[in-house]
């Protein structure tokens, strides 16, 4: 039970030597290590000793705990360390060769089909838009930010477009 345990452990300590090593995740994998090893644990002790409390269990499976990080623990994390960067790089070379493949097929299609279409909507909403913001805009019967500039050069430009504008409503509304 020991020696499961410690190797239960490499696999937890795999992990963190590979990234996953945030506090919360260490304190997650910490809980998850020790409520595995509790029920492990205890479901063997139980079986072996009838429901019966004994020392002598717990203290083999302490012994072999300890006795496995002294002999084997350096080779069965090495080979642990291996598994896992195999089985990453398979998984990293289908998730490529699958996933993203699809994506990039599935974009090239996307833009195919959506940019004619954007480019319809782009030009219609502009259109709509700025007639839109145009209705909303006060309406002016005087020019607001030329005013000043107008009438410094000569005021006869001035005078002479307001009455033509003059003319042109009382001609209109007679």
């Amino acid at each position: 039970m020991g020696v499961a345990l410690g190797v239960l452990y490499d696999v937890f300590k795999v992990m963190r030597l590979v990234g996953l090593n945030s506090q919360v995740l260490v304190f997650l994998e910490d809980v998850l290590f020790f409520a595995i090893s509790t029920v492990t644990v205890f479901s063997f002790y139980m079986q072996i000793t009838d429901g019966k409390f004994r020392v002598y269990p717990l203290i083999a499976a302490s012994l072999g705990f300890l006795v496995y990080f002294l002999t084997l623990e350096k080779l069965i994390f090495f080979v642990i360390k291996k598994l896992y960067y195999a089985l990453y790089s398979f998984f990293e070379f289908v998730y490529k060769k699958t996933v993203l493949f699809a994506f990039k097929k599935l974009k090239a299609l996307a833009k195919f089909v959506f940019k004619p279409i954007g480019k319809i909507f782009h030009r219609f909403f502009k259109e709509n838009l700025i007639i839109f913001f145009k209705k909303l805009l006060p309406k002016r019967r005087k020019m607001l930010y030329n005013n000043s500039r107008s009438k410094r050069k000569g005021k006869g430009k001035v005078r002479r477009y307001e009455k033509e504008q003059e003319r042109h409503k009382k001609a209109f509304f007679c």
